[in-house]
């Protein structure tokens, strides 16, 4: 019996795997085995997996307009509790009140569970009042849907077409997602008026196929046979998408389809070029009221610049810095990431804007006060980065402010950052890829990881005491991303004792006091002193302490074996950490840490590590430097390698022997 029981389930389990190779593509059905699942084998952890999601993209003309449709269907099944929140969702779609010829539409939304009950599939459509749209901002609605009766074992299934008055643009398609995919196609059919660049990137194989095939178009009362592309993009058992510390944006990675328009000719017209070359965006940006015409506004804030001393400081960082503090008093950042602004009237009425927004009134401000200023574009590192292979409009999202500091000299500044300073950016804008774009000049590239380094200088005085605790003070200087770093930590923080205790916990310390200069000033630098104690393992005759006090390191920053994915850092940075430690009297130093010089192989990562004894005192200087930002998987084992190494000479411990 038991050997006909394990047959049994060996032929069960070969079935399931089998089936769950053969994707379902009949919407409406969820199949047995799909009812039936109760984990996915490519990744037994997954919370819910796509089954099955289709998206076909075609053009139709409609009394002399032209639409693009996408026909969506989507089945996922929710395998543990935890992934119940994937039958909530929300569809963004193009709706402006003031421009009705160019909008979108969401149509035939229809959603349904399937649940077994009592051996019975269970059937739940979704009504319309879990439904609700949403303004996100003056471009964009968001349509919400809830999905009922959804629970672990549940298999839900959503459907719907959206109708595009955007001709001009194709949706980027995103193959994967958070959860794994079981199946998914993508299939895109473009007549022939219409010149698309289309480019797919990702590490997951996929089966693609291209063919020029004939396409029955209605113009009017007249139909045309006209030919076209037929592009269609299938993949299966693609892994979930995950974020970690190390990956600006995990779209950059995943396997996608971009479509950028670069032309378009219509019978009897002549053919339009769209996105031939960045100088033409250069353009079409510098044409577009919401870009160009906001470099053309009036200063909206010309009294506050004049109150501010900017128009007759003679130093240009000064006119910046004096511009800067005026728009802040009077403005606040909204959070968002914007590459078109609104009008200033409306700025000043609420007295918030997005990034775009206080950048286009910064640069009216500093060209009232005698900058040179201009945007400098880019797809933010959050966003993705720009394609290689051809222009595109469409992978812009934001910029920054660019000012000639001197004849030659360029510097940056963002007017959202609000703890940022000249030269230094959020991380998230850091990008290699930028494009100054002036109104009477060529634009031109930018490189906005070659600004300065972030550094951080920490100098501790200490003594040890005989029974194994050390009390000191710890001097720490920040600059540049390190100091708007620690300044965006602490106006984060719940308040001042809990920042001050993550400081704590963060360096295995007890502070007795804190302080911090130059927290709201702005500027490059600022300063922090810690007076502190700390436990060290001691015995009767014996203690073992760490002779530079604080650990830059204590863990590892990579766990896994081998990585998918590249290394990406925030920035490049370099730390100092001097410290000098008196021992007590009758202790003498049996054992100390060998001193340590290593680097990687190409000299980017850099650590120096040395101790000296000097009558009672042990000196300690560490040097750690961060070259390079950017590391392929190739570099991960010597990476990895080189971490774990830092981690275990930067905990190394000296031992101090009871003088009997």
């Amino acid at each position: 019996m038991k050997r006909i029981f394990l047959i049994t389930l060996f032929i069960t389990c070969i079935i399931t795997l089998h089936a769950q190779n053969e994707p379902n593509m009949k919407f409406g059905k969820p199949a047995d085995w799909e009812m039936n699942m109760t984990s996915y084998a490519d990744d037994p952890d997954a919370t819910a997996v796509v089954l099955c999601r289709t998206e076909d993209v075609r053009y139709v003309f409609v009394n002399q307009d032209v639409q693009v449709f996408y026909d969506i269907k989507l089945r996922i099944k929710v395998l543990k509790d935890e992934g119940k929140e994937y039958a909530t969702m929300e569809i963004p779609y193009f709706h402006r009140d003031d421009n009705m010829s160019y909008k979108e539409d969401i149509t035939g939304l229809k959603a349904t569970a399937y649940n077994m009950t009592n051996g019975k599939v269970e059937k739940t459509k979704m009504p319309g009042s879990m439904v609700f749209d949403e303004r996100v901002d003056k471009d964009y609605m968001v349509k919400k849907i809830t999905v009922p009766q959804v629970k672990a074992g549940t298999v839900f299934e959503v459907q719907y077409t959206k109708e595009s008055g955007l001709y001009y643009r194709i949706d980027t398609w995103y193959a994967q997602c958070d959860i794994p995919v079981l199946y998914t196609s993508y299939e895109m059919n473009i007549p022939k008026y219409f010149r698309f660049d289309i480019d797919q990137t990702g590490q997951q194989k996929m089966q693609n196929n291209y063919e020029r095939v004939n396409m029955t178009i209605h113009m009017g009362n007249s139909v045309e046979q006209t030919e076209g592309d037929k592009y269609t993009f299938i993949g299966q058992h693609l892994p979930a998408l995950k974020s970690d510390d190390y990956i600006w944006s995990k779209y950059d990675y995943c396997n996608k389809v971009f479509a950028e328009l670069r032309g378009y000719e219509f019978p009897g017209a002549m053919y339009k070029y769209f996105t031939s070359s960045w100088e033409e965006i250069d353009k079409l940006l510098l044409k577009d009221e919401d870009f160009g015409g906001r470099l053309r506004r009036a200063n909206p804030l010309k009294e506050e610049l004049i109150a501010s001393g900017a128009i007759d400081a003679t130093d240009v960082n000064d006119k910046v810095a004096k511009a800067f503090t005026a728009l802040r008093q009077r403005l606040r950042w909204d959070g968002k990431y914007k590459l078109y602004g609104r009008s200033s009237h409306n700025i000043l009425k609420d007295g918030t804007g997005s990034n775009a927004d206080l950048n286009f009134v910064l640069i009216n401000m500093l060209e009232d006060a005698g900058v040179q200023a201009f945007p400098v574009v880019m797809s933010s590192r959050d966003n993705g980065r720009l394609p290689y292979t051809h222009p595109s409009i469409k992978a812009l999202n934001t910029f920054v402010v660019g000012f000639m500091a001197n004849d030659t000299t360029i510097s940056y500044i963002d007017a959202s950052s609000e703890d940022g300073f000249i030269n230094v950016l959020p991380a998230n804008l850091l990008v290699d890829r930028a494009r100054a774009i002036q109104r009477k000049k060529d634009g031109f590239w930018v490189n906005l990881q070659n600004l300065p380094i972030s550094r951080k200088a920490i100098s501790i005085e200490a003594s040890l005491n005989t029974d194994g605790t050390v009390d000191g003070t710890i001097t720490t200087r920040f600059a540049g991303n390190a100091a708007s770093s620690q300044r965006k930590s602490f106006r984060e923080a719940k308040d001042s004792t809990a920042f001050v205790n993550k400081v704590a916990d963060k360096y295995a310390i007890n502070i007795s006091s804190y302080h911090m200069d130059g927290r709201t000033d702005f500027s490059n630098q600022i300063r922090e002193t810690i007076d502190f104690t700390m436990s060290c393992d001691a015995t009767s005759d014996m203690i073992y302490v760490n002779p530079s006090i604080l650990s830059l390191m204590k863990k590892p920053l990579f766990t896994d074996e081998t990585r998918l994915f590249p290394v990406e850092f925030p920035y490049q940075e370099m730390t100092i950490l001097s410290s000098q430690l008196t021992i007590p009297e009758g202790y003498t130093v049996e054992e100390l840490p060998e001193n340590v010089r290593m680097k990687n192989e190409d000299g980017t990562i850099g650590l120096i590590l040395s101790y000296q004894i000097k009558d009672n005192t042990i000196t300690s200087q560490l040097r750690f430097t961060l070259k390079r930002i950017l590391f392929g998987v190739h570099e991960y084992e010597e990476l990895k390698q080189f971490f774990d190494a830092m981690v275990q000479k930067c905990n190394s411990m000296a031992v101090l022997k009871k003088v009997k």
